[in-house]
């Protein structure tokens, strides 16, 4: 009984130690305090109904820093100041093209609405301002849904992140 107990208490006393995970709540509050004021191309913001909503987002998490071979953005829309929504997006450089994804979803982490963009990129490797192709996805769809759970995942239990620096060129 006594080593149950002593096992119980280790149990508990590791899980004290171990970093707590963001809630989408805390999240998109640290978006709001400390992100930077963003914005969207016109046609996921009509796509993600983000026209009356002021967006900051927090630093990208570059593909490099990353197991899944995506960068990673993180924002929240807000309206008069009140937090509205959170965004998450994933995007892939795979030249000449870059294709992007944003997963809107509400604060209770509903997903809403979701955009896909494919466009062309430059020599230098950056996207090339007007090419995206905007396409609409179903939110209800599995393949979706499946995605936006790896989004929300990445964001609030630090999925499919690298541990390591990345060696220094």
């Amino acid at each position: 009984m006594l080593s149950t107990l002593a096992l119980a208490l280790s149990i508990v006393a590791a899980a004290a130690d171990a970093p707590a995970k963001p809630t989408l709540l805390a999240l998109a509050k640290k978006a709001a305090a400390d992100g930077t004021s963003a914005a969207l191309g016109k046609g996921a913001v009509t796509d993600l109904h983000l026209a009356d909503l002021a967006l900051k987002v927090l630093p990208e998490v570059p593909a490099d820093r990353t197991d899944d071979g995506l960068a990673h953005d993180f924002y929240v829309g807000m309206q008069n100041g009140a937090l509205r929504c959170v965004v998450f997006g994933a995007h892939k450089k795979e030249p000449p093209h870059v294709k992007a994804t944003y997963f809107r979803a509400d604060m209770g982490g509903r997903l809403e609405n979701v955009a896909a963009i494919t466009g062309d990129l430059d020599e230098e490797g950056q996207p090339v301002k007007g090419s995206g192709v905007l396409s609409q996805l179903d939110p209800d769809d599995e393949d979706v849904v499946k995605r936006f759970r790896h989004e929300r995942d990445f964001w609030l239990k630090d999925a499919y992140r690298k541990t390591a620096e990345p060696a220094k060129k």
